[in-house]
């Protein structure tokens, strides 16, 4: 048996030397003629017109069972997209994609602190503190007609507003929020000492009273341009500290989130589904693991025609706010009001992989994915395009899940819950803004239901989201920390 099938294999070698030795005949007899002149040699691109004739015969020539056989292998959405139904196995552990280019962690000089006061300057550093006295300077000048004494607006500075800061800090930490501020500085016993000692109730309600963070004089010419012109430039200055002082962990999390204010303010939002119903919304961009705010954008609506004007498309928004891990190997996850297949595209070229809740109405997505009602409970259906997955899951009755990720390459099912391993990781990390928004009523700063006011918010946005931050850079030093809560320690020391 064997012997038949060495003959048989030196037949087959035979008749190939011999099909090579015609085709080098022929390329030989076609040289010649074209040294002849007989052939017009023609430059050609890489899709030539030959080859362009070639395929449109051949398309047209395709028979119908070809088609049934590629829809077979193929889902296809109603834009034409193609999902293949089976996904390429890959040779390599992790791809490229998924590669982190810079550790987590602090970074640059915030490394180096031991205490959290050192922290907290690194947020509120003197650019932010000198924006804040410099302009509560000039209202207080405003206002000196209307009081008896000129001590009472006299000019305030560095350490008076860090005194102011610290109380705000404190009085958050003890839950003393729609407190009346009297009762913060009682002398019978009742409250810390801390306060009065601090500064008087009178110079505390005037600080809150004038606070300014930006100049008085200039601000309608300003607002003509930007909404956000009140708290611009010291926002700007304290997001920007926000950047460079920390770096995300691989998985992260853009969402919404409210801050709750009823003032006055044209771009207030009213979102039912949040805590506080009536209130600024705010684009974040979180820390999956950490909870660190690494970026923030104000949602303000439509902005006049000019330097602020810029596109609030879903895409958009997250395009900007993913600039500070562009490049360095990070997987954001989002809900179906970013999630799309342009913006994964959009955020993959930045090296930035996502996982994320998919609309039933985008055109990308195929019939057989949006159409669950005949599935079984618990069954999964996966399609593939390079580089990216589509997965849709029926958890249970008339409920279809639709995930797109660009992290994940496989089927994969855990075997313990049922569930495909995508939207098992979407729910470890989609919580990272939800847990944000949550932490910072801790913290809550208005003191007295007579100091609601505009300033006192903007005071909120970035006091909140900056202790959070303390905090996790806090628990990310490769140290030992003291038991006593981290923020009334900063705020000890800020009064002191």
């Amino acid at each position: 048996m064997s012997y038949e099938a060495d003959q048989q294999r030196l037949q087959r070698l035979m008749e190939e030397c011999f099909s090579d030795e015609d085709d080098c005949e022929a390329d030989d007899a076609v040289d010649d003629e074209v040294e002849d002149g007989r052939f017009e040699e023609r430059e050609e691109n890489t899709d030539t017109e030959q080859e362009l004739e070639f395929d449109d015969v051949e398309s047209d020539q395709e028979s119908s069972e070809e088609r049934k056989v590629n829809t077979r292998l193929v889902f296809i959405g109603k834009d034409g997209t193609i999902w293949r139904k089976h996904c390429k196995q890959r040779k390599v552990r992790r791809t490229i994609k998924n590669i982190v280019t810079q550790l987590p962690g602090p970074i640059g000089p915030v490394r180096l602190v031991k205490t959290p006061l050192e922290i907290f300057h690194h947020f509120f550093d003197q650019n932010v503190l000198d924006i804040i006295v410099e302009n509560t300077n000039k209202y207080l000048a405003t206002a000196e007609a209307n009081y008896s004494r000129a001590t009472y607006t006299r000019p305030t500075n560095f350490i008076e507003i860090q005194a102011l800061l610290g109380i705000l800090l404190l009085s958050g930490v003890k839950k003393s929020n729609h407190l009346n501020a009297e009762d913060l500085f009682k002398s019978n016993g009742t409250c810390p000492e801390i306060f009065r000692l601090t500064m008087s109730c009178q110079r505390f309600r005037i600080l809150l009273r004038y606070l300014r963070f930006d100049d008085i004089d200039t601000r309608a010419e300003r607002k003509s341009l930007d909404k956000l012109a009140p708290i611009r430039e010291l926002f700007t200055a304290v997001v920007d500290n926000c950047k460079k002082n920390y770096s995300l962990s691989h998985s992260t999390t853009i969402d919404e989130k409210l801050e709750g204010f009823r003032g006055r303010c044209s771009f207030r939002q009213y979102i039912p589904s949040k805590p506080n119903k009536y209130g600024i919304k705010i684009y974040a961009l979180c820390d999956a693991k950490m909870f660190y705010t690494a970026n923030l954008e104000v949602y303000v609506g439509a902005q006049p025609e000019g330097p602020f004007s810029q596109n609030n498309s879903a895409l958009a928004v997250v395009d900007r706010l993913c600039e500070p891990m562009k490049g360095k190997g990070r997987n954001l996850t989002t809900d179906n009001f970013f999630t799309s297949t342009e913006l994964s595209e959009l955020l993959l070229r930045h090296k930035i992989t996502t996982v994320g809740t998919i609309r039933k109405n985008k055109r990308a997505l195929p019939r057989e994915f949006v159409e669950g009602k005949n599935r079984p409970i618990g069954s999964s259906m996966f399609g593939f395009r390079d580089d990216c997955t589509l997965v849709s899951y029926i958890p249970k009755k008339n409920k279809n899940v639709l995930l797109i990720s660009t992290m994940h390459d496989d089927d994969l099912v855990n075997e313990a819950t049922g569930k495909p391993q995508i939207i098992l990781d979407y729910n470890a990390t989609k919580g990272g803004v939800d847990t944000h928004e949550l932490i910072p009523k801790i913290y809550q700063e208005q003191c007295a239901p007579e100091f609601g006011n505009f300033a006192i918010l903007i005071l909120k946005l970035p006091h909140h989201k900056n202790q959070q931050n303390q905090d996790a850079v806090n628990c990310a030093l490769p140290r030992k920390t003291e038991k006593l809560d981290s923020s009334v320690r900063a705020a000890r020391r800020l009064c002191a």
